[in-house]
């Protein structure tokens, strides 16, 4: 969902209007007949939908299946493809499944009665999510191949983004202003990772924070004029989606996962399906989030929303010896400091007060039930820590092999690769 683009942001107070229970919309062939050679269909929603929509027209092969609710309630999902691309039709499937499972959960109800997923040809190499129809390029998830488990699954991990658009972009259709991505796309984003999340577990997401945080870093260095923050943007993709990404996580990271959910649960139940202004901004949007953030967090926030803040980690050295009883003693040093920049990339200040940052400890690394290659943490604690230099020791039960600062990249920081290094046995 790409919303219009607009100038400043109404800055009206946070609105906590709600609405009644929303009823499941059904989209009902109303009318078919033929004319001159054509074929016609009419159809008419029954409830609030965007007039927002695509045509896809081919001679489709249809793979169904049906997600089911905890209540017993029934959405059908549908997949139009060509008949002999069936390549990924179960990982297609898998995630809209997954994706419904934890947005019925975590956020609201679903509003439609189905869902679909339309291949179109690759003139372009993307998808995009409308009212319960997803056009998806044949290029891109339907030739993939993850017969190597540590490949990123794009095809699972962009169809939960794009389910998750029924939610932000159309349940949530936020107000014509700068920010309006922020609702749908940072947000897209936060609720495909928790889906991969619970796919993968946590161990499997450093890859993809890296990935995101390298292109965030990326898009800013190439920017040709002036970045914008997180809360107040309106053109960069590399800040909406890249950065975006990485904050969300790290923030149901620091608060925890449910907490921060109860936020948009209530966003969802005050903004969506609304038929009048005044519509979401990322104003408010922020708001339900600081409502559920507590005062010792709130430098997180001001610092990931309202600025453009990178963090300087470093681990300097890591040392173990054995101990009496068997276990291993390491010993690590640690250096963390935060700048803050300005949108020309000119540095403004470097603060002084505390970070809540992870300290990690590994061992070598395994491999998970699904084939994945993970990190095998024998310790990993967040710890307050003041800019500078840090002597921290840490007793394990096993052998060391790694440990760092912010090892699974969940922060902005320049060069993450010296987040984690080799411990050296004395």
């Amino acid at each position: 969902f790409r919303p219009p683009r607009s100038a400043e942001p109404a800055r009206h107070p946070i609105a906590r209007r709600r609405h009644g229970p929303r009823a499941r919309h059904r989209r009902r062939l109303e009318r078919e007949w033929e004319a001159d050679g054509r074929r016609y269909f009419s159809y008419r929603n029954r409830g609030p939908i965007q007039n927002f929509f695509n045509i896809s027209s081919a001679r489709y092969a249809v793979t169904e299946d049906v997600w089911r609710g905890p209540d017993g309630r029934e959405v059908k999902i549908q997949i139009f493809h060509h008949p002999t691309h069936t390549r990924n039709l179960d990982r297609l499937t898998a995630s809209v499944q997954a994706s419904m499972d934890y947005f019925n959960a975590n956020f609201s109800p679903f509003q439609f009665a189905q869902m679909r997923i339309l291949e179109f040809p690759r003139y372009a190499g993307f998808a995009q999510s409308f009212p319960n129809t997803v056009p998806y390029s044949e290029g891109f998830g339907w030739v993939g191949d993850f017969s190597d488990p540590n490949d990123t699954d794009y095809a699972y991990y962009v169809t939960a983004h794009e389910v998750a658009h029924q939610w932000w972009g159309h349940q949530i259709a936020p107000s014509a202003t700068r920010g309006a991505n922020q609702i749908s796309e940072t947000m897209a984003q936060y609720g495909a990772m928790m889906v991969l999340k619970a796919r993968y577990g946590e161990a499997a997401m450093p890859k993809f924070l890296a990935y995101e945080l390298n292109s965030y870093l990326q898009g800013r260095a190439s920017e040709s004029k002036f970045e914008k923050t997180l809360l107040d943007n309106d053109t960069q993709s590399y800040v909406w989606y890249r950065k975006g990404a990485n904050i969300m996580y790290t923030l149901q990271d620091y608060l925890g996962e449910d907490s921060l959910n109860v936020a948009f649960q209530r966003f969802l139940a005050d903004f969506a399906l609304r038929n009048e202004p005044p519509y979401a901004t990322s104003l408010d949007w922020y708001g339900y989030i600081q409502d559920v953030t507590p005062d010792s967090l709130r430098y997180f926030l001001t610092e990931s929303f309202e600025k453009i803040t990178l963090y300087e980690n470093r681990a300097l050295t890591a040392t173990t010896t054995p101990t009496e009883d068997g276990r291993y003693r390491v010993s690590l040093s640690v250096d963390t400091r935060k700048v803050v920049y300005n949108g020309d990339g000119s540095e403004l200040n470097r603060p002084e007060e505390r970070s809540l940052i992870e300290i990690g400890v590994f061992a070598a690394d395994g491999k998970n039930e699904l084939g994945m290659t993970e990190k095998q943490p024998l310790y990993l604690q967040k710890r307050w820590l003041t800019p500078g230099v840090h002597e921290i020791e840490i007793i394990v039960d096993e052998e060391p092999v790694k440990a760092g600062i912010d090892p699974y990249n969940k922060l902005i920081d320049r060069v993450a690769d010296d987040n984690l290094i080799n411990v050296e046995k004395l």
